[in-house]
């Protein structure tokens, strides 16, 4: 059997898609570098207020204000810029990115987390 696929990372050849992913979660889990991090253009300041005006929205619009609502929400955002996404949040002490996914992940909860955001958008309402 010849591997098809290697991490990105440590550059260790795997099998199968399915046996990277799984070593990535085990041996990667917190990743924060980002293997192509040298290819993204650096944002615009019109992308970056269009970006941030978009997520106000979308939270607002997610995560609603009804007290039958109390608890964690998931929110999935797939159609902003990568290179805006990465310049926001790169710095978050819960930013994680996977490879073999290509997928990015920063997670905020709670009043601290609402204050963050509310900091890194220079938000105020």
């Amino acid at each position: 059997m010849t591997n098809k696929t290697y991490c990105e990372l440590c550059f260790k050849n795997f099998a199968s898609y399915k046996n990277l992913v799984i070593h990535e979660r085990n041996v990667h889990s917190n990743n924060k570098l980002i293997p192509h991090f040298y290819i993204l253009s650096q944002p615009t300041s019109e992308q970056i207020i269009y970006y941030i005006n978009s997520f106000i929205v979308l939270l607002k619009k997610k995560l609603g204000f009804s007290r039958h609502a109390i608890g964690k929400k998931h929110l999935l955002i797939d159609t902003f810029s990568e290179n805006v996404f990465v310049y926001l949040f790169k710095n978050e002490e819960t930013f994680k990115y996977s490879p073999a996914k290509r997928k990015y992940q920063c997670n905020f909860e709670g009043y601290a987390g609402i204050t963050r955001l509310n900091q890194l958008f220079c938000y105020n309402q």
